[in-house]
């Protein structure tokens, strides 16, 4: 054989091993390993309904009133890096109108309520003409959703609201974290009350020498406060979930802690109708579950003692944000992921008043959808928000969707 020939020949093996090559790293790729028979068995894949621009927007609480309205960060409108997003729909989903609000900063809408009397109250953090780093922002609209006021609240340092609540006295209060008050920088759970008109009434902060932070704050029926949210244990980065009941100026009546030997963090808390508290939220301390988070939901009674916790199934990687009450047992809301095999999915499950799982439905786009919120309406469907990658923006667009009480999609 000639030289020329065997280069020819070389060249062509060089050729055909580099085509080989390509397709299998193509088919690794874009394929996923199969679904195991249970998680196959409830995963539905949906086209979800979707809001939002050309950038970033992001939903994180939902509340019925004649319709629906969800509050989020928006990257797409507004005057500034995000803005406070707010939209109202129909009970179809049909967008009614949208607001803005914030500044030339970064502006962070997380919870709504309804206000006293009509209008929403909005509680995040504003880095816009603030005393520090971030203030803890509240906005009062009317029943439009146009803003009627707006305040901040904190010091020096950063400070944030991820909760408020209505209080029996015509007020609201707020929790968050705040850095502005301790000398060591640090986060402290952050509680203060204003009124229907922004001013403050009072502020306190809870917290060691960790980083410690409040996800959500109630009223109690006795018209006290309860929170949830975790406290830095100091060591290696490892928290515990925390439960606060203070009196209705926010003394303290008593704390808990929960956790194991890694992360546990609460986002959500309600009160039970036994007089106890129910805690959503999530956990790296189950070894042997996974390589991420575990959605977690944990019991407690009036006095905070735990009664059980509950990991839920088919999940890795996981958040459970928060839940609802119903005849029987609760109904819990949140995102789930398992590795290598599928993204990031709306995830509901349902359990009894014991912590067992009943059942538990997941909801896929074509690629991540994270679930955030979770109500049950007036006629009795499931409304859930959060943002999702699977509406052609891969930055993320607000998403909506309806199920029925057997978890069935309606838009």
């Amino acid at each position: 054989m000639d030289l020329k020939k065997l280069k020819s020949r070389v060249t062509f093996i060089k050729l055909m091993i580099f085509v080989v090559f390509a397709v299998a790293i193509f088919f690794a790729v874009t394929s996923k390993p199969k679904l195991s028979p249970e998680l196959a068995a409830n995963l539905t894949e949906v086209v979800f309904k979707s809001f939002g621009g050309e950038r970033a927007d992001w939903a994180w609480t939902l509340l019925e009133d004649n319709g629906y309205v969800a509050v989020g960060d928006t990257a797409s409108y507004g005057a500034g890096l995000t803005d406070v997003y707010l939209i109202k729909t129909d009970y179809d989903g049909s967008l009614l109108w949208t607001r803005t609000f914030g500044g030339a900063g970064k502006d962070n809408g997380i919870a709504v309520i309804k206000g006293h009397k009509q209008g929403y109250v909005i509680a995040g953090g504003t880095g816009t003409d603030t005393a520090g780093e971030m203030d803890a922002y509240i906005v009062r609209t009317d029943s439009d959703g146009e803003k009627v006021w707006e305040k901040t609240f904190g010091g020096e340092n950063y400070d944030f609201a991820y909760s408020v609540a209505k209080t029996r006295d015509g007020n609201y209060v707020a929790a968050g974290y705040s850095s502005s008050f301790n000398t060591e920088k640090n986060s402290d759970i952050y509680i203060f009350k204003f009124d229907d008109k922004g001013n403050k009434i009072w502020d306190t902060v809870y917290g060691g020498a960790g980083w410690d932070t409040a996800y959500s704050i109630i009223e109690t029926k006795d018209g006290g406060l309860i929170y949830t949210g975790y406290i830095d244990k100091q060591k290696e980065g490892e928290t515990d979930i925390i439960l606060m009941k203070t009196d209705a100026e926010g003394n303290c009546r008593w704390a808990r802690t929960y956790g194991g030997v890694r992360k546990d963090v609460g986002t959500n808390v309600i009160e039970t109708k036994d007089g106890g508290y129910l805690i959503t939220g999530k956990s790296t301390s189950y070894i042997g579950r996974g390589m991420g988070w575990d959605i977690i939901a944990l019991k407690t009674d009036a006095k905070g003692n735990s009664q059980w916790a509950a990991f839920l199934p088919a999940a890795e990687s996981d958040v459970g944000y928060n839940a609802v009450e119903e005849k029987g047992g609760y109904t819990i809301a949140g995102t789930k992921r398992c590795y290598g095999i599928c993204d990031a999915n709306v995830y509901i499950a349902k359990i009894d008043l014991k912590g067992n799982t009943l059942s538990y439905k997941i909801y896929a786009g074509s690629k991540d959808d994270n679930c955030s919120s979770i109500i049950k309406d007036s006629k009795g469907d499931y409304v859930l928000a959060g943002t999702t990658s699977s509406a052609g923006n891969l930055s993320g667009d607000i998403f909506l969707m309806k199920v029925d009480p057997q978890g069935v999609k309606t838009w």
